[in-house]
């Protein structure tokens, strides 16, 4: 199993929350588990976490703004897992708070498409020889609403690539019995890729506590996906709220 993060990150973000829950549950299911980064370091923070429950895990350092890197991601998770992989997790992180498209230039919108688009498509291009037949591809993203698209086009559009290439992946590798699927994550697990305005449209009264609750629910849902549980199912997304309602109140 491997698991990869998009972008560099913080061991206490959001979206180092998801790996590590992700890490946790799925070595606890006994899969070995290979977590990949462009921060080493932060990769190896994860890993310790996991290990210390008992895991069966391993870091690999690589950054997927260059493109050699995901060949080599995928030899040394190849070499790590003991040979071919049966699953794939693209936990793709947003890149940023871009509210305003206004203050967007196109080399901003071209790191945004290459850590979120770009870079997920290197990891199948490179992973997909490697898999096993009756293996499973999940992304991730994180969930707009009505309201957001207005100041979030960059971000917006963004997970629309995500979505079409997702599909393409599983109609590219239907006939191997590989699914791809994708898991949409709500505001506690990526509160930064809403804004501040689009925020406060949720319902605070309702939200569950606890990010790392969150996290859990994303990593229980990833899990479905990857499991013999959702034999059959692909091309599928799955919206992860825990306890939110879609933005209410706006527009």
């Amino acid at each position: 199993m491997l698991v990869v993060k998009t972008e560099r990150h913080d061991v206490e973000s959001a979206a180092a929350r998801t790996e590590v829950a992700m890490g946790l549950l799925f070595a606890r299911e006994g899969a070995r588990v290979a977590i990949a980064g462009a921060d080493e370091q932060v990769a190896m923070e994860t890993v310790d976490r996991i290990q210390s429950d008992g895991g069966d895990v391993y870091a690999i350092g690589a950054d997927l703004a260059f493109e050699a890197d995901a060949g080599w991601m995928m030899r040394e998770a190849c070499k790590a897992l003991g040979g071919g992989l049966d699953g794939l997790v693209l936990n793709a992180t947003g890149g940023g708070n871009l509210e305003h498209d206004q203050q967007l230039d196109a080399q901003e919108w071209t790191r945004i498409f290459d850590l979120n688009v770009r870079g997920p498509m290197l990891c199948c291009r490179e992973a997909l020889p490697n898999f096993r037949d009756g293996g499973s591809v999940v992304f991730t993203a994180s969930m707009t609403g009505p309201g957001t698209g207005r100041k979030r086009t960059a971000y917006d559009t963004v997970g629309a690539a995500t979505v079409g290439l997702m599909r393409s992946i599983a109609e590219e590798v239907a006939s191997r019995s590989i699914r791809a699927n994708l898991v949409y994550s709500g505001p506690q697990c990526a509160p930064l890729c809403f804004g501040s305005d689009a925020y406060a449209h949720f319902d605070h009264d309702r939200m569950a506590p606890g990010s790392r609750a969150a996290a859990a629910a994303i990593a229980n849902a990833a899990l479905f996906f990857l499991s013999d549980e959702s034999a059959g199912v692909t091309a599928q997304t799955l919206a992860v709220m825990h306890g939110h309602d879609l933005l209410r109140g706006a527009g």
